[in-house]
């Protein structure tokens, strides 16, 4: 009889997910500037058969497989090949968020709690204000599924090892490192050392070898494209400095936010409920706007519940994290060791706080007698809380903060409350998920980053004027928006070019750049010479990139920069303007300029008499970077290569308008050709005499990384296949 509820529940969440990914947009932050136009291009190339390497729609260039923010090895990639980007994009949120429910609920059920416990944790879980942040990172969402799913499988391994436990728990931790999120990877290896203290035992150094060989080979494709780029991008050219290291990290007086909900305000929200910062100062807004857990976390992790220990510890050890420069411990730290900048914002350690509190209130929630402890605890908590909301109200004064921050405590103050009224008997009495619910689904009704789909229209008339690569300067003025929520902001940026219409419709950008931290360190530079210059030379840097369009709200005006007309968005004005003989996409060089270092080629190139269209600037190297007469016969670009015809009486060389780097691979005749920089970031070829066929293609691994694709899928399948073995499902705790 258990199977028709079973069915009906399973059409129903398959209804859900259609008509989500159908209808709906993941539109917020990174999603709306970076993950989606990635994904869209790259679905492009792999419907053509290919893996995406290389993104010839972003800032000039930049690398795709190599970028971990783009999930390329991910599995769920193949979703593109079958589906619309933008409903496979979706299902990538929706698919983790139901994995997560169903990860949560296996481990507290291998923790031998009950069907309430099980049930309650899971739905807290994927509505905890951790798990709907998420929403607006394409490679942060997968997290939500595999932490909890990577406790599952080493709580199994340890009860049982096996190469079946083996296998799965290095699959889960290589689909991890695949997400490509590097705090998250140190996350899973502090829950897993976490349940591992103290069970390790000889007889288990076999397979532990072996799980820890499936994560390598797993995750081998992406660290092989990684590794093509790492010593040439900014992720991987040096440590980040302290400060971007710290940039997010929770506040103390934030934190109380997981048990009150956003009294500061939304970084969704515009006008008086929005969270404010200071740009000018450099604050930053929440990289998690939401991090609600309900005041049900006081008492699960104050007090000592049999079996959640562990969880307890876990979990305040991932908020000590979080707490970043606020925490001396964790800023000395930072400032001290450069070798452990490689990872950034420890405002992400609430994702695994989460999942570690999550388990422990499953367990209170099993154990919960009304006993004098309880009580201590929760008046205790309430006080504290009650003090600590007077100080901040004293010293901010009844302003609109004020008056959020008194509205955020007496909801906490009145949820610790009915929690103290429980019922003397075991059980738990419905208030508690009442009072713990209903401000998780209003707090995600109002945070949630969702839109409806038709709100985001390809604007392909617009995209049809554009000449050359497209450069949008950054607003000067808020946009006039028709309702006070963010979404009416991201509406107007997508009907106005914003990457995120304007990549999957064939617009190439320059200059866009995103924190990422994945464009090459020379294309830095020339990103900060270009921000620091006058009109004048920006246009100039712009003719470098090949940028023929500018779209701005006010009205630009420099020598080679001519308007062209404005057109209106929902009362907002925009212009647009031809950059005057940008640079082609490919042109024989006319004439070098050897220079000595980079300070040199920046001073050429910003000099009164340089020429962009007659003469190049070169780093001065031992063989000569010849300039001789050439004719241009074709030049070709697909997704995935640039093809050139050329005929020369001698050696000569081209410019190739991509970003610069050694993975590029230039061959003639079967011959690799040798590539250089040129105007500081852009592509030289030296090609031979004669009438050649020149084949630029970006990925000097390419054979490597698909025969590791096929390795690293054959794992993961294998480890999907033995989920229901006998030998990877321990009994349950007692």
């Amino acid at each position: 009889m258990r199977r028709v509820p079973t069915l009906l529940v399973a059409i129903g969440v398959a209804t859900a997910l259609a008509i989500v990914s159908t209808t709906c947009f993941f539109y917020f932050r990174d999603n709306f500037s970076t993950h989606f136009p990635a994904k869209a291009i790259s679905a492009d190339i792999l419907r053509g058969g290919a893996l995406p390497y290389w993104n010839f729609m972003a800032g000039g260039g930049q690398p795709l497989a190599g970028n971990p923010n783009t999930l390329t090895f991910y599995p769920d990639t193949l979703l593109y090949l079958v589906l619309p980007s933008h409903v496979a994009f979706n299902l990538h949120f929706l698919l983790h968020l139901l994995a997560g429910w169903m990860a949560m609920s296996a481990l507290i059920g291998l923790y031998g709690l009950s069907q309430l416990a099980r049930h309650t944790g899971a739905a807290l879980y994927v509505l905890s204000g951790a798990a709907i942040s998420c929403l607006a990172f394409y490679n942060l969402v997968a997290a939500i599924a595999l932490l909890p799913l990577i406790l599952l499988t080493a709580e199994r391994f340890l009860r049982c090892p096996s190469a079946v436990t083996g296998l799965q728990l290095g699959a889960c931790c290589g689909l991890l490192g695949l997400a490509g999120e590097p705090v998250m990877v140190v996350s899973g290896g502090i829950l897993i050392l976490a349940v591992s203290a103290g069970r390790i035992r000889a007889h288990m150094t076999g397979w532990i070898s072996l799980a820890v060989i499936v994560a390598v080979l797993t995750v081998s494709p992406l660290l092989v494209s990684y590794s093509e780029v790492a010593g040439e991008v900014e992720r991987g050219f040096q440590p980040y400095s302290a400060n971007t290291v710290l940039a997010a990290s929770v506040p103390p007086w934030r934190a109380l936010e997981i048990i009150t909900g956003p009294f500061s305000g939304l970084i969704t929200d515009l006008g008086p409920s929005a969270y404010h910062v200071d740009r000018a100062a450099g604050e930053w807004p929440p990289l998690l706007p939401l991090m609600l857990l309900g005041a049900i976390v006081v008492p699960a992790l104050a007090l000592r519940t049999p079996g959640t220990t562990g969880s307890r510890i876990v979990a305040l050890l991932f908020l000590f994290l979080a707490l970043g420069r606020y925490n001396p411990l964790v800023r000395s730290a930072v400032e001290a060791w450069p070798a452990i900048r490689i990872v950034r914002y420890p405002e992400k350690f609430i994702i695994p706080f989460t999942v570690a509190a999550v388990v422990a209130v499953a367990g209170w929630l099993d154990a919960r007698r009304r006993t004098g402890a309880t009580d201590l605890t929760i008046i205790a908590a309430a006080v504290m809380l009650f003090a600590f909301a007077s100080f901040r109200l004293f010293s901010a004064g009844w302003d609109i903060d004020g008056l959020r921050l008194a509205t955020g405590t007496a909801i906490a103050l009145i949820v610790l409350v009915l929690a103290w009224q429980y019922p003397r008997h075991p059980g738990v009495q419905p208030w508690i998920l009442v009072a713990t619910f209903l401000p998780l689904i209003y707090w995600v009704w109002r945070a949630a980053p969702i839109d409806l789909l038709h709100f985001y229209p390809a604007p392909r008339r617009l995209a049809a004027t554009i000449e050359g690569r497209l450069w949008s300067p950054p607003q000067s003025a808020p946009l006039n928006v028709p309702f006070p929520h963010t979404r009416a902001e991201y509406r107007i940026a997508g009907r106005a070019l914003a990457p995120l219409s304007g990549m999957p419709v064939g617009v190439r950008y320059a200059f866009d750049r995103s924190p990422e931290g994945m464009y090459s360190y020379l294309s830095r530079i020339t990103q900060e010479r270009f921000t620091s210059a006058g009109m004048d030379l920006k246009v100039r840097y712009l003719r470098l990139l090949g940028v023929g369009t500018v779209i701005s709200r006010e009205p630009m005006q420099a020598e080679g920069l001519q308007p062209m007309e404005e057109f209106s968005i929902d009362g907002n004005v925009f212009h647009r303007s031809r950059v005057v003989r940008p640079l082609p996409e490919v042109m024989i060089i006319p004439a070098v300029f050897p220079v000595r270092s980079i300070q040199e080629a920046v001073a050429r190139i910003e000099s009164p008499g340089f020429r962009p269209d007659q003469e190049m600037v070169v780093p001065k190297r031992r063989e000569t970077v010849p300039s001789s007469p050439m004719t241009l016969i074709s030049a070709t670009r697909s997704n995935t290569s640039i093809i050139v015809r050329i005929r020369a009486r001698e050696p000569g060389s081209l410019f190739i308008n991509e970003s610069y780097f050694n993975s590029w691979v230039a061959a003639a005749g079967g011959k690799r050709l040798s590539t250089f920089p040129v105007n500081i970031d852009r592509l030289g070829v030296i090609v031979p005499a004669g009438e050649t066929t020149v084949v630029l293609t970006f990925g000097a691994h390419r054979r490597l990384m698909a025969f590791l694709e096929i390795v690293s899928a054959t794992l993961l399948l294998l480890a999907l296949a033995t989920t229901r073995s006998k030998k990877a499902i321990a009994e349950p705790a007692r």
